[in-house]
């Protein structure tokens, strides 16, 4: 008779699986994601402090080259390398463009967290918000 039948699963049950482990695995790793992301656009900003506004055309043709270098790498798929040109040109010359382009390479290569604090980096300096470094 019925030892042989399987008994209906509980709505919303999983087999009796507790899968609140795996969900705060996962949050926390997201948190540590988020906070590296911001570290490191932290660090990029410090690097590129004070060179925002420069005049040096030497500085403007070499943020340019690597600015289509990296137009280059995307074009070509090749996502992680136009991410580091485009980081680079935002070191040389601190540029929204480079800014924007990196945050849309790191989501073609899987880091939306990275991308995300770019993209908030860049809509803070459109609309003229202090940064976290700034001392206004």
């Amino acid at each position: 008779g019925r030892a042989g039948r399987m008994q209906p699963l509980a709505a919303g049950s999983s087999h009796g699986i507790d899968h609140a482990p795996v969900r705060l695995s996962e949050h926390l790793l997201a948190c540590r994601l988020r906070k590296e992301a911001s570290i490191a656009t932290d660090t990029l900003f410090r690097a590129a402090q004070g060179r925002a506004g420069s005049g040096d055309v030497q500085a403007a043709d070499v943020a340019a080259a690597l600015f289509a270098a990296g137009k280059a790498a995307n074009d070509a798929g090749d996502f992680a390398v136009a991410e580091k040109m485009f980081q680079s040109g935002f070191l040389v010359m601190p540029r929204l463009n480079h800014l924007f382009s990196l945050a849309n390479m790191q989501l073609k290569l899987g880091k939306p967290h990275a991308a995300l604090e770019v993209y908030r980096r860049v809509l803070d300096a459109r609309s003229g918000a202090p940064g976290p470094d700034s001392h206004s």
